[in-house]
């Protein structure tokens, strides 16, 4: 039984010789399919009353198009293909932006690294409500992709090496931030570089987003340097 179904632009690396060659998904491509899938999603939600058929996120940023509210994913269940994880972490973070500090005790800088396609909603969406924590400067260094090619560009797959490349001998501050899902389950980035590597590389101490936004503000505070990805608070935001 399908319960449902998720359209994912094809990843086009620079590693293609001798490949059948694909055409890229560019604004005006990402546009089309859209109103393709509309057309679609009004079908299956009058004969079943769900969307059935879900494009990723990647369309929705390549398009110029805002970010479909909650009610249009029908319970996030093509998640784990990027369809409706920007939503998501939208979601969460207004909610924990609740409990962000006024003010922190000392001044401090963060930076987020993140790929080039989510650049925009991370400089319009996330950084403006940072900002508003008094003593808190917020930097977005955007990575493009030294592994698979620059037409891969989303943050999800930049390795350790792409990292470094990109934000080597640059001030980053007191911590670099990195988006969730860039490590396996081994807590590995693609290329095997472990996060204690890259701080070391990097001379900074590193956050790999786990969704609770109390790590990271724990970690500016307290100056942590410990090579951990996990916990680093025992605070909590409870989400309800």
């Amino acid at each position: 039984r399908i319960v449902s179904l998720a359209v994912v632009p094809v990843g086009l690396p620079d590693h293609r010789a001798s490949l059948q060659e694909l055409e890229k998904v560019d604004g005006a491509c990402a546009r089309g399919i859209l109103g393709k899938v509309a057309e679609w999603q009004s079908v299956f939600r009058k004969e079943i009353g769900r969307g059935f058929v879900y494009p990723s996120d990647e369309f929705f940023l390549l398009a110029g198009k805002a970010i479909p509210r909650e009610q249009y994913y029908d319970g996030f269940p093509q998640s784990e293909n990027g369809v409706g994880m920007v939503r998501s972490f939208y979601g969460d973070f207004k909610l924990q932006a609740r409990e962000f500090p006024r003010r922190l005790i000392q001044k401090k800088i963060i930076t987020m690294a993140t790929g080039e396609l989510p650049q925009w909603f991370i400089r319009d969406k996330i950084v403006p409500r940072l900002m508003r924590v008094h003593g808190l400067e917020v930097r977005v260094e955007v990575v493009p992709n030294v592994l698979y090619g620059r037409s891969v560009t989303v943050a999800g797959l930049l390795s350790g090496k792409c990292l470094y490349s990109a934000l080597q001998g640059k001030d980053l501050g007191d911590l670099l931030m990195l988006p969730p899902d860039i490590l396996n389950a081994d807590g590995l980035f693609l290329d095997d570089t472990t996060v204690p590597q890259l701080e070391e590389r990097l001379g900074v101490a590193i956050h790999v987003h786990d969704g609770r936004w109390s790590d990271a503000f724990t970690a500016l505070q307290e100056g942590n340097r410990d090579r951990t990805i996990a916990t680093m608070s025992e605070t909590r935001v409870e989400m309800k």
